[in-house]
């Protein structure tokens, strides 16, 4: 069972200008929840991969997706998929105390990290931080 979980999206004005999504890939065993929830918790995370081919396995982790403001597509798996001087950081998953939003949590994640194009390109994102609401049921 594989798992593509999208935690975080935030699109720009128009179809495809400054898209970004913080996504997990999850190879889930057992199909238990727990077994992904875990995925989410606070906590330094390693980025994943998702397989090319079906003999291929899937690397548990989180992956970033972005698409610039000229439509190029960018990730931290394309390419050499490289994330050896990367991190990605839960910092919070907790309670969320506004009444107004309507929403169980709020999830709070820190990272830097390269991104590639298909032809092996690099930029780097650095300091970057996700703050959105979180549905989340235990």
């Amino acid at each position: 069972m594989i798992e593509d979980a999208e935690v975080f999206q935030n699109n720009g004005p128009g179809p495809t200008k400054n898209y970004i999504a913080a996504s997990f890939y999850i190879s889930s065993k057992t199909g238990d929840r727990n077994e992904i929830l875990d995925q989410f918790t606070s906590g330094k995370k390693t980025f994943g991969k998702p397989r090319v081919t079906i003999d291929d396995p899937v690397k548990d982790g989180v992956y970033v997706y972005y698409i610039d403001e000229n439509g190029k597509e960018w990730s931290s798996y394309f390419g050499s998929g490289d994330q050896s001087e990367s991190i990605f950081e839960i910092e919070e998953l907790a309670l969320q105390p506004f009444a107004e939003i309507s929403c169980m949590n709020i999830w709070n994640a820190r990272f830097s990290c390269d991104l590639y194009d298909y032809s092996g390109n690099s930029i780097h994102l650095d300091k970057c931080e996700l703050f959105t609401p979180f549905l989340l049921k235990k």
